[in-house]
């Protein structure tokens, strides 16, 4: 599932009260996780690398941007665990970047 800025979602989950909506069969090294607080379905990003795809990412279920949130509080360059995530209008911000 490419999203509109030509980055790739391949080899992920979303796992929601029924069950799993897309798996893609490749070989796991890493993963990112993450619930979308748009739709509350967890989505799992395989061999999701921050340094080249970033901190953002589009739910397998609805679509909408995320924060991988937890491998940001997980960085290397973040050792002090900060996080300034809040919502302003239809936006979430944080030190990283901003959702659309």
């Amino acid at each position: 599932m490419a999203g509109g800025d030509g980055k790739r979602n391949d080899g992920g989950v979303c796992r929601t009260g029924e069950g799993v909506l897309r798996v893609e069969n490749r070989s796991i090294m890493t993963e990112a996780v993450e619930v979308c607080p748009h739709c509350e379905c967890e989505n799992v990003f395989a061999n999701w690398d921050v340094s080249a795809q970033g901190y953002v990412a589009k739910c397998w279920n609805c679509g909408r941007e995320i924060f991988l949130c937890d491998e940001c509080m997980h960085a290397d360059d973040n050792p002090g665990r900060k996080c300034d995530w809040h919502q302003k209008g239809k936006h979430g911000h944080c030190f990283r970047g901003t959702t659309a």
